[in-house]
């Protein structure tokens, strides 16, 4: 938890109770609208109250620590209602991925990965992958070979305009970004460049 919050040690040894007492966002601007630690249903919620109607990217972080469980646990949790947006599950972790699927077939499946070594790990199991996270500097080293792939590509993390413009023009499934407003404007200038 030392990474997001302003507490110490590691989460799994952490309490749902404990975890909500930690400071996780006030040091974002003057009045954060969260500054506990959300769970999964706080998120759902609020998206729903702020009429989200984007594509919400479920990311299990398995691939180190291992929860018990929690791959059936959060399809529980998303199949509690039908939502007003699009969500997809992924993970680094292809065990999780595979027991996504199985309990959740319908539901978009994406591996995360840094390197073509991660890739070529996957074996049997890239069948099952339904769209593929690669870090950005993956998708620099391989631009020739994206369009052999045939899955959606959704790179992460690219914060820097003339790599967002560069998704667009590789006409990349998405992006994952921290600054999602320059993203949709860069988007936006791409589009109406292709326009003109």
């Amino acid at each position: 938890v030392d990474r997001t919050t302003d507490g110490h040690g590691e989460i799994q040894q952490l309490t749902l109770n404990e975890l909500k007492q930690l400071d996780a966002g006030s040091w974002f601007q003057k009045n954060p609208s969260v500054q506990c630690v959300p769970t999964l249903e706080d998120v759902l919620n609020c998206l729903v109250e702020e009429q989200f109607n984007g594509f919400l990217n479920i990311e299990l972080k398995t691939d180190i620590i291992h929860y018990e469980g929690i791959e059936k646990k959060v399809v529980q949790q998303m199949k509690q209602k039908n939502w007003p947006f699009r969500y997809l599950y992924s993970s680094f972790y292809f065990p999780s991925l595979v027991k996504l699927k199985k309990a959740d077939p319908k539901t978009e499946i994406a591996f995360i990965y840094e390197s073509a070594e991660d890739l070529s790990q996957a074996g049997p199991a890239f069948a099952l992958v339904d769209s593929l996270h690669p870090k950005m500097s993956w998708v620099l080293a391989h631009e020739k070979e994206l369009i052999t792939i045939g899955k959606p590509l959704r790179p992460w993390t690219v914060n820097r305009m003339e790599e967002m413009e560069n998704c667009f023009q590789l006409k990349l499934a998405g992006v994952h970004t921290d600054f999602p407003e320059e993203a949709k404007f860069a988007r936006q200038n791409w589009q109406e460049e292709g326009e003109t």
